[in-house]
């Protein structure tokens, strides 16, 4: 199911099959001057319909939103066979219950989407950037507030620490005459016929005591930038994986308040301390969606035993996420992975309105068992 089966360029909208992925239906519009808005780091490889059940985010969605907002219908088969259409090609749609939103973001739980129909956007132009280094985590909590303060959407706001960026990084940032990294790096973008004019009003902004603002890049640099970022992304959630060092990995995702961040890194501080692990982190600052990575190198033991080691300083870390008003899963979804804190996400009310959803449209549990609800 890996077709794009209609591109209309008028009313800026697609049809796709679910299997498309999303670079592959990205390069398709490109040639109308569109594109479609939801850009996740795993863009070269993930499906429109794996972003849809997810409900995915990515690097643009601080602008232009998570996948919900470029969903206009679903074809979906539902547990007993039955294929039903939900919405449909126009963006305004008031009619009945919100059925389409209840599919986006499912998991698989109450449908399988086989057919999309996606709202497309103008290409993102006059693309700008510039970076900052921030010191500390007092620092990066004012620059994140000094951009949220500001009249400006950004197109991508990016945070990036230290322990992420890794060697490579550090000799780009090097190329790119930063020659004091801190503790992090900002990437900040914007698009558009303002582009010029609110990059430098971003710059400004974040003129705040601990951080440092880069000159504007040009293109070439600019897309390094976005190469070293995207090479940082985080493949999944959940389980222990080999990393490229020779260390178990396990990669989170969850949201906090912006007010939120510098205690949270703080907070990750001392887990990665007590529990004797390295946890780096890279996050959409732009909604607060932060993505900790968690290592363990291979010599303390075999992969359960990992899996145990890293899943209880992930453990802390999610906690301390949902004590400060935060989400458990900003964009990956809940899967198996992040069932343990489920009842403490959502309410004993709110989980059994999803169980009662999940009963009416697939009562002998077969899509998707075991996970998400």
């Amino acid at each position: 199911m890996d077709r794009i089966l209609e591109i209309d360029p008028v009313s800026r909208t697609a049809v796709v099959e679910a299997g498309v992925i999303n670079k592959s239906l990205d390069v398709a519009v490109a040639v109308h001057d569109l594109a479609f808005a939801p850009d996740p780091a795993s863009s070269a490889i993930s499906t429109v319909g794996g972003n849809i059940a997810t409900n995915a985010g990515g690097l643009r969605c601080v602008k232009y939103g998570t996948t919900r907002g470029s969903v206009l219908a679903v074809r979906v088969v539902l547990a007993d066979g039955e294929v039903v259409c939900l919405g449909g090609k126009t963006r305004k749609n008031a009619t009945g219950l919100d059925l389409l939103g209840l599919i986006v973001g499912s998991e698989g739980s109450l449908g399988v989407i086989v057919e999309a129909t996606v709202a497309l956007i103008p290409r993102p132009w006059n693309e700008q950037m510039i970076l900052a280094c921030f010191d500390d985590e007092s620092a990066l909590e004012r620059a994140a507030e000094a951009v949220a303060r500001s009249r400006v959407v950004p197109a991508a706001f990016e945070m990036m620490d230290r322990e992420s960026i890794g060697v490579v990084g550090e000799r780009l940032l090097r190329l790119l005459d930063i020659d004091r990294l801190g503790a992090g790096l900002l990437i900040v973008r914007t698009d558009g016929a303002g582009a010029s004019a609110e990059i430098e009003a971003l710059a400004a902004s974040l003129s705040v005591p601990g951080v440092r603002p880069s000159r504007r890049l040009s293109a070439p640099e600019s897309e390094l930038v976005m190469q070293l970022r995207r090479g940082s992304g985080v493949e999944g959630v959940g389980d222990p994986q080999v990393g490229s060092d020779d260390r178990w990995w396990l990669g989170e995702d969850m949201t906090l308040p912006i007010r939120s961040l510098a205690r949270y890194l703080r907070h990750a501080r001392s887990v990665a301390a007590s529990h004797e692990v390295r946890i780096s982190h890279i996050a959409h600052l732009g909604d607060g969606n932060v993505h900790p990575s968690l290592t363990l190198a291979k010599e303390y033991g075999s992969e359960e035993d990992a899996r145990t080691w890293l899943q209880a300083a992930a453990d802390e870390l999610v906690r301390f996420a949902l004590a400060e008003g935060g989400a458990l899963t900003g964009e990956h979804g809940v899967g198996l992975a992040k069932l343990p804190w489920i009842d403490e996400a959502l309410s004993l009310e709110v989980r059994e309105i999803q169980r009662r959803v999940k009963r009416a449209l697939d009562p002998n549990g077969i899509l998707n068992p075991g996970k998400a609800l």
